[in-house]
């Protein structure tokens, strides 16, 4: 006897994305089709906060564009989530939180340390 097995929501995931909107697809992460996703453990958000935080990964000005090919839902304890998109090619990051959304530019710094990040979460993905 088989049984429905709920998703799990309550775990922080990374996502590999496809970069254009699409409302027709049933797994989708702001709406942006998930190609790859993998549980995201505390040293990969440890990773990811450096990323974050260091401000030479930053820069004042970014393309006016966004296509977002990362995306992240962090679940923190008795917190609200939060969820991030970084679209590398336009160099901006979203962080969506309490119902409001940050944005950052990425410096080419960072744009190369997200890459980097991006590669090893998904190993495949310079390989397409």
């Amino acid at each position: 006897q088989g049984c429905i097995q709920k998703e799990n929501d309550d775990i922080s995931k990374a996502y590999l994305l496809k970069a254009w909107q699409d409302s027709t697809v049933s797994k989708s992460f702001h709406r942006f089709p998930i190609a790859e996703e993998l549980a995201f453990t505390s040293e990969l958000m440890d990773e990811l906060n450096q990323l974050l935080e260091d401000k030479n990964n930053f820069d004042e000005f970014a393309a006016a564009c966004f296509e977002p090919c990362l995306g992240f839902k962090i679940k923190q304890v008795n917190q609200t989530s939060k969820s991030i998109l970084v679209s590398l090619d336009c160099a901006r990051v979203y962080i969506y939180q309490n119902n409001h959304r940050s944005e950052k530019f990425l410096s080419p710094l960072g744009k190369v340390k997200f890459l980097l990040f991006l590669n090893q979460l998904f190993p495949d993905y310079l390989k397409k």
